[in-house]
């Protein structure tokens, strides 16, 4: 099923009364994921303009539970000299909606302004995903012809977001980079 959650129809966007629907509803909860928004661009983007790094940390539906189950406490995290106090459940809301806004996007919806998708590679080169740099050093990279297309499909969507595109190219793009996103770089040894 594909929707355009985002409509410029007036009838239709009756049935979204985002103000009234949702900041009406939930101001200090939204303030909240807001803030974990904030505390996440500090660990993944210091010193950024605040954006949603796409290519960093995408197992939400793990990422749920592990909160799920922590609900109602409190974790104390440092990045960059800083202390801030992260809230479980706020974590929690904003991996909800980055899984609903991942699954809409498949579906054809537009990306936020504030995401950024990974940069093409051009060039086999050591990538982190989450494990040690020891590990990675030691590694060959080699991305897939799949993957390289999935990282092809994000930059040209990113550019089109950027230059203020949201018609049908992009949301082909969004499809395109949705289908090949689970690509994955397989290690690969050097031969001597």
């Amino acid at each position: 099923m594909t929707k355009n959650y985002i409509t410029k129809d007036s009838k239709l966007r009756k049935q979204q009364p985002m103000a009234a629907g949702l900041l009406d509803y939930f101001p200090a909860a939204l303030a909240a994921v807001a803030e974990h928004s904030f505390i996440g661009n500090e660990k993944h983007n210091p010193g950024q303009t605040l954006h949603w790094s796409r290519q960093n940390s995408a197992d939400h539906a793990d990422c749920i539970v592990r909160h799920v189950i922590d609900r109602g406490e409190f974790e104390e995290v440092t990045f960059n000299g800083k202390t801030y106090i992260v809230r479980h459940s706020a974590a929690l809301a904003w991996r909800a909606l980055a899984l609903l806004q991942e699954e809409l996007e498949a579906e054809g919806a537009t990306p936020g302004r504030g995401s950024r998708f990974p940069e093409a590679i051009k060039d086999p080169t050591p990538l982190n995903f989450g494990v040690s740099d020891d590990f990675m050093n030691n590694q060959h990279w080699e991305l897939t012809p799949k993957a390289h297309a999935a990282i092809k499909d994000f930059n040209r969507l990113d550019a089109s977001v950027k230059r203020g595109r949201r018609g049908a190219a992009a949301q082909k793009a969004s499809k395109r980079a949705a289908k090949r996103s689970r690509a994955v770089p397989k290690p690969v040894r050097k031969r001597k």
